[in-house]
């Protein structure tokens, strides 16, 4: 499900010259390390750059007419994020072919390492992440609250649905494709990490499954729905030197969901499993977004992004999808000593080769 258009320097002109600003010349064309579903490249002009984003046009049309809605009311608002720009016409989106193109302003800034949470400044940048995620979520309700027919919907029983549904697929292939985890078993020559998988994964379907079969399945409703963003970590943060938050990026994955989920999800990767962090972290989205989070749903929301972000890693990792191997080995080697911590147990009783947990990077997934 990649991104059907060719993203290249001369499509980029025609893209651009739907955009008040465009004069006719490129100065810098690069594209960036493709990711799992799309298409990015940095464009710039003069002293000025933006991100071009190419999308499949039938799968994301949708979802991205929700997410740019949501991008559009929270600039409106002050909200720090790249800031998505408007045709001549007033869209958001270019059709070209079959293949839709976004323009966003590049925000110049850094990430933060994972192990930030632990520095001296750990405490003020996780509550700072906090308060962003309460505001957006303020205002998303503020924003949405009668407009919400028809948008991309999930909820808690879809969340469960969807990791057990790629899990099973990773262990049992689809049709007559050889499954994920066989495609491992029957390497000549594995790794440690996918000796890992092949044990580990059994294992994490095994959770899941109890976990979709019991009670917790009905824990997130939707009598407060709102959109979420659906995807906050470190790499969609983007900080200035002295550690201000510039901007939240990346609103691929929009929905309308549960928002507990989004606070626990967002939890586990900013703060991790530590109950004085965490404590800090929900302190401070509660305190902006006006809303009082269930401590259960909040820590549901955090095993569950724990399972699904290491279910679509393997699954992605087996199929060739993943670049960068290394990093994301060390994700899926923390989310699980994470899960661990969360479930109870020895949080290095899975773990190969133990990671050093102070040096893991941002994850692509």
């Amino acid at each position: 499900m990649s991104c059907k258009g060719t993203l290249t320097k001369d499509v980029a002109k025609e893209i651009f010259q739907y955009y008040p600003f465009y004069r006719g010349e490129i100065d810098d064309f690069s594209m960036i390390p493709q990711k799992l579903y799309n298409h990015n490249a940095i464009v710039t002009i003069g002293t000025s750059s933006w991100v071009l984003k190419c999308y499949p046009q039938d799968e994301f049309n949708s979802r991205l007419l929700l997410a740019h809605d949501l991008q559009l009311r929270l600039d409106e608002a002050g909200f720090p994020l790249a800031k998505l720009e408007q045709t001549k016409y007033g869209k958001t989106m270019v059709k070209l072919f079959d293949a839709v193109y976004s323009l966003h302003k590049w925000t110049e800034g850094k990430h933060l390492s994972p192990s930030v949470h632990k520095s001296e400044k750990g405490i003020e940048i996780i509550q700072k992440v906090a308060r962003a995620i309460g505001n957006l979520h303020r205002i998303a309700a503020a924003k949405f609250k009668k407009r919400l027919a028809d948008r991309p919907t999930i909820t808690g029983q879809d969340i469960f649905n969807g990791v057990q549904n790629i899990g099973q697929e990773f262990l049992k292939g689809q049709g007559l494709s050889l499954s994920g985890l066989n495609k491992l078993r029957f390497k000549l020559v594995k790794s440690d990490f996918d000796r890992w998988v092949i044990k580990r994964a059994p294992e994490l379907a095994n959770v899941v499954g109890s976990i979709v079969n019991s009670e917790n399945s009905n824990s997130f409703d939707l009598e407060d729905p709102i959109p979420i963003h659906n995807d906050i970590n470190w790499e969609n943060l983007i900080f200035s030197d002295d550690d201000e938050l510039l901007a939240l990026i990346d609103f691929d994955n929009v929905v309308v969901g549960p928002r507990e989920y989004e606070v626990g999800a967002a939890a586990i990767v900013i703060a991790g499993p530590d109950n004085v962090r965490l404590q800090k972290f929900v302190e401070a989205y509660q305190e902006v977004s006006g809303f009082e989070c269930n401590p259960e749903k909040i820590q549901l929301g955090m095993i569950l992004k724990c399972i699904r972000s290491i279910v679509f890693s393997i699954h992605s990792y087996a199929s060739n999808g993943v670049e960068d191997i290394e990093m994301l080995q060390d994700w899926c080697f923390y989310l699980d000593g994470c899960l661990s911590f969360l479930v109870g147990g020895n949080a290095e009783q899975h773990v190969v080769e133990k990671p050093d947990y102070n040096e893991i990077r941002f994850s692509t997934i």
